[in-house]
């Protein structure tokens, strides 16, 4: 049987129902993968209080969300959508030094240096969350202010360069 133009016209409105809300919800699913806010990591320059820097943030559109007072460094919050603008603008203001995007890494290895729970520094900065995922070429000093090296360890023996005193007296 065929359909009457009536039939045909339901059917074709339905059918278009159908699709309106399967593009709908795959919009929709699309959308709530994308997260709601970035996290960028912003470098005031020196000399600018945090007070400023907080204001400086949020006149441009981010939210501070904690800070390294001694490094003026501030984690901020943007949303999403307006991520590019707000990082452009933030780049432009002569108080800010720097905008860089807040990367989540994934932990690839657990160093195998048997000391290192006790080097405070390292859990820190994450360095057990990128270690083994950079394997370096070439070579480079490395220069250490320190009055307390000790040269037998077994870490630094035949590591250590001539050291020079540069205290003035």
């Amino acid at each position: 049987m065929g359909l009457t133009p009536r039939r045909h016209f339901t059917t074709l409105l339905i059918f278009t129902m159908i699709v309106f809300a399967c593009a709908t919800r795959a919009d929709a699913q699309g959308r709530s993968q994308r997260p709601e806010k970035t996290t960028v990591i912003v470098k005031m320059a020196n000399g600018v209080s945090q007070a400023d820097s907080q204001a400086t943030i949020r006149k441009h559109g981010g939210s501070p969300r904690s800070s390294i007072a001694q490094l003026g460094m501030v984690v901020v919050e943007i949303p999403t959508v307006a991520a590019e603008a707000v990082t452009k603008r933030l780049k432009e203001d002569p108080s800010v030094a720097r905008v860089e995007e807040n990367h989540t890494r994934k932990l690839s290895a657990i160093p195998s240096d048997s000391l290192y729970e006790s080097q405070w520094a390292l859990p820190q900065i994450a360095w057990d969350q990128v270690y083994g995922t950079a394997l370096p070429i070439g070579h480079a000093d490395v220069a250490i202010l320190d009055t307390g090296i000790d040269a037998a360890h077994p870490d630094l023996i035949g590591a250590i360069g001539p050291g020079a005193s540069m205290i003035v007296k």
